[in-house]
């Protein structure tokens, strides 16, 4: 009976729920409670709130259908929120005993929020949490309202930015979430989405956190992967950079939102990255650790990071234009960018880069950079001035100061370099120099040199020195080598080198120069220079003419001339220069043959050149030049004349071979000849000589003529006289009135003498009857027995004047010679 009861009442309960969910379905929750839900929400949340159905399932709970929540006219951009379907259970027994609505969990599928951020920086959901205009109580019974959970699946949503033109649009899709209602204020959340950009990238974004409805402060963490920055360029336009490309791979963030202010801490690492800023551009990969903060109320926006350079790469610097591999921290702020140990590549060298950019308004950047093994050949390119045809090459171990306004290029830069076998090239050498080796301080207008050795032309040197003003160069430096010593102050303008002085000594040789030089037309500049020099002619071969030094080298010039001299001209040009010189020494030497007191005064203009006088003493005489050529032609020619008188010939013997041979006699000479700088072969002209008191005999051509003449005492012979007239022309000094005169005998010549020595005379003799009387050699006899040789002998004289060949003329020759034999037993 018991169980038939239980049953029946069980069917009771059926039927009446039954019963009850039909009149829920039917008449209640259609009509009243759609409406009255409805009311509650759209005051609640101060916004219209529609509701499509509701209706209840035993297993799902309530169920409510197409909920649309908008602001004015229910259109797309009113609406705020659709909701396609929502379900949850309501526990009935605090519902009955306590008037308390509690849900565990609403469920929420396919819900649709458009979310517009506008431009009076509020949403377009803000009234949700105001607490203005709270729903007033109503008479009657009070009810208390509690959900606990909610879970959101299957989202979507568009997000809108109205701050921007065009206005920035994303797509949220496969968004799901759950609340976590926490008592009185707050509420916990865990979500997930995707957000699509207008180039269907999609984003992954992940977060969780709580938000507190009365204190408005938001605590979250959130992670996101695949992110492309430039899609959100628009929120980076406070940087002092622009995003070209670039992807967050992965990202986490902690943000705390409250009266205002946001802050945003996390780490994410970019791959692809590329920033620039005016012609700069940074590309890489980099892992930056931010902090950020946004006051909305005032518009304020902070930021600080830290990022790790991976292999990247910066181009548009100036000069140096781009840094490659760079690896390291940077340190960023608003108004600072700073690096303590960030390795690059720049100019084929390692660097080590240290530094900070203040005041990114203006940015001014301080910076120094180490390298160990520098290309010479690249720092000195990005010098934003230099000396023309300059070039420096090489490696050095190297310290680059940087500092300066980046708007005010060019920057300064400091430059310190250890040279290893450095070289140079410049204009104004003719050969490179090599192997340099020292210490330079280098900045964008100066060079510094000190302990620097370098070759040149195969010569080592050494220098200290400055080369002050690229724009307008001034130098000053000391050169030394085993020949040379040298200090130098140099000011070079435009084309115009301007030497202040140029001195020191070079082998025997003293200079102290001045002048300028004109180096517009770089193969021929213009010179004007003025020069005082202490000068050892062989000393100055190197520097001259080729055509010019090798006629000096055949004259053999020795001795030290003190020389004053100006010139002006172009430099490969010396035919038209227009130039003065004096020169005087206390000795000086031709040919090995010495002078005193020596004095040239010589002028060039117009392509002549003149020596008025040249003059000097010599062996007791004195001797003097006039000189002048018409340097013009291709083969210049001269004229000059010469006078020597009183030259003892007893002195002069000591300066030639003939030293040890018993030679006197005073030599006078005067010679009027023309030629040209092909050399001696090509004088020709006249002159005269004369030897009084004179000692000849020990002469080759006279002693051979003694010994034909069979006098033994013919060395004893001393020429009163002995003169003569000559004509140069052909390569041959030529006369026909030479005649030596001398108590025991006369000498009448005529014939020429060649300039390779060469012989070519006859000799007209008259011997002293009484000298072969007289003597009682041998030889004398075999004169005596020849008569005719005391009045009369003609000689013809051939070979050399070092090996004279002799003959007899007359027809009695030939008994002569036989005679000579049989005396001399051959």
């Amino acid at each position: 009976m018991k169980k038939k009861i239980f049953i029946v009442i069980a069917l009771l309960l059926i039927f009446s729920v039954f019963c009850g969910i039909i009149y829920l379905n039917n008449v209640f929750l259609p009509t009243k409670a759609k409406k009255l839900l409805a009311d509650t929400l759209t005051q609640s949340l101060h916004y219209n709130v529609e509701i499509g159905k509701i209706k209840y399932s035993l297993i799902r709970g309530f169920i409510i259908n197409d909920i649309v929540i908008y602001d004015k006219t229910k259109d797309k951009e009113n609406t705020l929120l659709t909701v396609k379907e929502t379900s949850c259970h309501i526990l009935f027994l605090p519902l009955i005993k306590e008037r308390k609505i509690i849900i565990p969990v609403i469920h929420i599928d396919s819900p649709y929020l458009y979310i517009r951020y506008q431009k009076d920086n509020n949403f377009n959901f803000s009234r949700v949490f105001s607490l203005k205009d709270k729903p007033q109580d109503k008479p009657g019974v009070k009810l208390s309202f509690f959900i606990y959970k909610i879970n959101i699946f299957n989202g979507s949503g568009t997000f809108q930015d109205e701050h921007f033109e065009p206005k920035f649009t994303r797509t949220i899709q496969d968004f799901s979430m759950g609340f976590n209602l926490k008592p009185i204020d707050k509420v916990a959340f865990l979500t997930q989405a995707k957000i699509i950009s207008d180039k269907q990238t999609i984003t992954k974004v992940s977060g969780e956190g709580e938000y507190g409805f009365f204190s408005k402060e938001l605590n979250a963490k959130i992670s996101l992967a695949n992110l492309i920055l430039p899609e959100f360029n628009p929120y980076f336009r406070g940087l002092p950079f622009s995003i070209a490309t670039g992807a967050v791979e992965n990202g986490k963030f902690e943000l705390k939102f409250k009266d205002g202010l946001a802050n945003l801490k996390g780490s994410l690492a970019v791959k692809g990255l590329a920033l620039g800023k005016g012609n700069l551009n940074l590309t890489g990969d980099i892992n930056i650790v931010p902090e950020l903060s946004y006051d909305r109320k005032k518009d304020i926006f902070n930021y600080q990071a830290n990022l790790q350079l991976l292999q990247a790469n910066l181009t548009g610097i100036q000069y140096i234009n781009k840094l490659n591999n760079i690896s390291g921290d940077i340190g960023l702020t608003n108004d600072r960018i700073w690096t303590n140990n960030l390795k690059l590549q720049a100019l084929d060298c390692a660097f080590l880069l240290n530094g900070a950019i203040e005041n990114l308004i203006n940015p001014s950047l301080k910076a120094n950079l180490t390298c160990e093994q520098l290309n010479l050949e690249k720092l000195f390119s990005i010098l934003p001035s230099k000396p023309k045809g300059f070039n420096l090459s090489g490696t050095s171990k190297t310290r680059i100061d940087i500092e300066g306004p980046i708007n005010k290029l060019p920057l300064g830069i400091k430059a310190n370099l250890e040279l290893k076998d450095a070289k140079i090239e410049a204009a104004l050498l003719k050969d490179p120099l090599k192997n340099i080796n020292g210490k330079i301080d280098l900045t964008t207008d100066t060079l510094k040199w000190t302990d620097l050795s370098f070759n040149y032309l195969d010569t080592a040197y050494t220098s200290i020195g400055k080369l002050a003003s690229f724009n307008a160069p001034q130098l000053n430096f000391t050169l030394t080598s085993k020949e040379l010593d040298l200090a130098s102050d140099i000011k070079i303008k435009n084309d115009l080198i301007k030497i202040n002085a140029l001195t020191g000594k070079y082998l025997d040789s003293k200079f102290n120069i001045k002048g300028n030089i004109d180096t517009q037309d770089r193969a021929n500049p213009m010179l004007d220079m003025y020069a005082e020099v202490n000068l050892k002619p062989e000393d100055a071969f190197g520097f001259l003419p080729p055509a010019l030094a090798e006629n000096l080298k055949k004259i053999k010039p020795q001795g030290i001339l003190n020389i004053k001299g100006a010139l002006k001209g172009k430099a490969p040009a010396y035919k038209d220069w227009e130039a003065s010189l004096t020169a005087t020494a206390p000795t000086f030497s031709v040919y090995g043959l010495k002078l005193t007191e020596f004095s040239i005064e010589a002028a060039q203009k117009n392509g002549i050149l003149k020596v008025v006088p040249l003059t000097a003493s010599a062996y007791s005489g004195v001797i003097s030049l006039n000189f002048i050529s018409d340097l013009k032609p291709a083969l210049p020619e001269y004229a000059l004349k010469f006078d020597a008188s009183r030259i003892e010939l007893a002195k002069l013997k000591s300066d030639t071979e003939f030293k040890n041979q018993d030679i006197a006699g005073t030599l006078s000479l005067t010679a009027d000849l023309k030629g040209n700088f092909n050399g001696p072969d090509s004088l020709k002209g006249q002159g005269a000589i004369s030897v009084k008191n004179g000692k000849l005999w020990q002469l080759n051509l006279f002693k051979g003529l003694g010994e034909l003449f069979l006098l033994s005492d013919y060395e004893k012979i001393v020429f009163k006289e002995a003169s003569a007239d000559f004509v140069v022309n052909d390569k041959n000094i030529s006369t026909d009135n030479l005649k030596l005169a001398s108590d025991q005998m006369k000498l009448n010549c005529q014939g020429q003498l060649g300039f390779d020595g060469a012989l070519g005379f006859t000799v007209y003799t008259e011997v002293n009857k009484e000298l072969i009387r007289d003597s009682s050699d041998i030889r004398k006899f075999t004169a005596a027995i020849l008569g005719g040789l005391s009045d009369a002998l003609t000689i013809k004289v051939s070979g050399t004047i070092q090996d004279p060949k002799y003959k007899i003329v007359p027809v009695a020759a030939d008994l002569i010679k036989n005679l000579k034999d049989f005396i001399l037993g051959k």
